[in-house]
């Protein structure tokens, strides 16, 4: 079981920007999308979801995923699009990056939302895919089938994981306790 928080705006808004980590993904061979309609963000610790539920606690679920979805995670991370803002930062100055992706990296500015206008005006998109490929070269993605009978197992991860496919969503009632019925 997951949990999911919803109703405000902690993260950057940016879809074209998980749009694109969703297609660098696919280009790797994982199936989970995080394009928006055909996935949910979860996290694994309640009190991670509650950073992105309401104040009074309102927009708080559980989640749990059914057979025939798949769970996607980044080994370590907590938050996929503030981690890749904070490596477009460090890569605008980054000597490795070369030719037409090294202006483009200094124009964005480690800004997510200037990266997700661009993809949303289709401009400069092969350095888009370059660079959506560069930073997910270096993470440890990893994805799991769900299957009927089968425990669930992510191992010692305690982010953020996006499911694709059937789930189920609970509401968490602030103030009362809450028992999963898995």
């Amino acid at each position: 079981m997951f949990y999911r928080g919803q109703g405000t705006d902690f993260s950057p808004d940016v879809p074209f920007v998980d749009q694109a980590l969703s297609q660098g993904l696919a280009r790797m061979g994982f199936t989970g999308s995080r394009k928006k309609g055909e996935g949910i963000f979860a996290a694994v610790r309640e009190s991670h979801a509650r950073g992105y539920a309401g104040e009074a606690g309102e927009g708080m679920f559980s989640v749990v995923p059914l057979p025939g979805a798949t769970v996607t995670w980044v080994e370590g991370s907590t938050d996929l699009v503030l981690e890749f803002g904070a490596w477009l930062r460090s890569a605008a100055y980054d000597v490795q990056f070369a030719g037409r992706i090294r202006p483009f990296l200094r124009d964005v500015q480690g800004d997510v939302n200037v990266f997700d206008t661009y993809i949303s005006l289709k401009r400069q998109a092969k350095a888009v895919a370059a660079v959506v490929d560069a930073f997910l070269s270096e993470l440890d993605v990893r994805e799991v089938a769900v299957e009927d009978g089968r425990e669930l197992s992510i191992g010692g991860h305690d982010g953020e994981v996006w499911i694709t496919g059937p789930c189920a969503l609970e509401p968490i009632v602030p103030g009362e306790s809450f028992t999963a019925k898995c």
